[in-house]
């Protein structure tokens, strides 16, 4: 699959009485996520995707801060924490509107946002590069679907370490009219998938059209074990479920372990959640 168009490099221009770099890594998520019962393995998949904020990278600490000055300083809005919960992980030009009331066009709204973008830098997820380029390294093919602009996804992607030129993707929401948790977010990567699914599912009835249901439940199936998606989010969780793809949870975004769906895995970080997809070898061919 081929990637969306990288040339844009995010310039970011001189910026009077904007604050000082800080550093996400003073506010650690708390320990108790430490605690979750995890597996010690899980099924080794095809396709690995991952969403990108706050399981790839630390993203909510930095850019929460980010917001609330660019929405005082540029828009005189004093945006409070509510605000920001209630509307984060939404596509990004909506969620601008959203938080910055709409008080100027999006892509000034955008353009404005960005201006700040360096003084607010997203940091890795602890030892998310190496266990991506882990599961890159056993054959695992890995993607990124994020509700972040591609044009910005992508240049923090690279600049933080991960080899996003080994990725099968990096699609943003500026990719698709669906977003999360609608789960037809997923359906121009998993198309390929679907296919060879529905066509091993249909060799391996004497008659398919005779029991469509029988069909239909093996492919969800094969689907599920195939390709999983890494998310820290409710709407990751009902996006790939309601795609029919497997998923994996991790408690570095707002959602507690017990927050998730029973049986759903859950991990505290996205390095725990890649060797546990490596714990299994999978089966020949």
């Amino acid at each position: 699959m081929p990637f969306p168009d990288d040339s844009c490099t995010d310039p970011t221009p001189d910026c009077p009485g904007a604050p000082e770099p800080i550093d996400p890594l003073l506010e650690e998520p708390e320990d108790e996520a430490l605690n979750v019962e995890t597996p010690d393995a899980l099924p080794r998949p095809e396709l690995v995707l991952f969403d990108m904020d706050d399981t790839l990278v630390i993203t909510r600490k930095v850019k929460w801060e980010q917001h609330q000055y660019v929405a005082k300083h540029e828009f005189g809005i004093d945006l409070a924490e509510e605000t920001l919960h209630e509307h984060w992980g939404k596509p990004f030009g909506p969620m601008l509107e959203l938080l910055y009331e709409q008080a100027a066009p999006q892509d000034v709204l955008i353009s404005t946002y960005r201006k700040y973008h360096d003084q607010y830098p997203k940091l890795e997820q602890p030892g998310g590069v190496a266990a991506v380029t882990a599961l890159l390294d056993a054959g695992v093919k890995v993607g990124v679907l994020t509700s972040m602009i591609s044009e910005v996804a992508i240049p923090d992607l690279k600049r933080i370490g991960f080899p996003v030129e080994r990725f099968e993707c990096v699609l943003g929401a500026d990719h698709s009219e669906f977003h999360k948790p609608d789960p037809r977010v997923f359906d121009e990567v998993l198309a390929p998938y679907r296919d060879s699914s529905a066509t091993d599912s249909a060799g391996a009835s004497e008659d398919a059209s005779a029991a469509p249901s029988a069909g239909a439940s093996t492919t969800t199936s094969d689907l599920a074990s195939r390709v999983v998606y890494v998310g820290d989010a409710l709407m990751d969780e009902a996006a790939a479920q309601g795609a029919g793809i497997g998923f994996v949870a991790v408690t570095t975004g707002l959602v507690e372990a017990d927050g998730f769906a029973a049986g759903v895995p859950v991990f505290p970080g996205v390095a725990e959640a890649c060797q546990a997809l490596l714990g299994d070898t999978p089966s020949a061919e």
